[in-house]
């Protein structure tokens, strides 16, 4: 997916305000590091409109199966 496409989904998303449009982003990127890979634009977006919840724990896909 090229980065104005995920920008036009976001701002669409963001901009719906007449609708619930839920939206799920899934990262290992911390949001510093969200600005740093990404155009300002779709930080601030991603910052401004979106709660963000952090998930600690082991990666399952990385332990072997029993």
């Amino acid at each position: 997916m090229k980065l104005s496409e995920l920008f036009t989904i976001l701002n669409t998303r963001i901009l719906n305000l007449n609708k619930i449009t839920k939206t799920i982003i899934s990262t290992n990127l911390n949001i510093n590091d969200i600005f740093k890979f990404y155009e300002e634009r779709l930080g601030s977006r991603i910052a401004g409109f979106y709660d963000i919840y952090y998930f600690f724990g082991d990666d399952l896909r990385l332990k072997k199966k029993d």
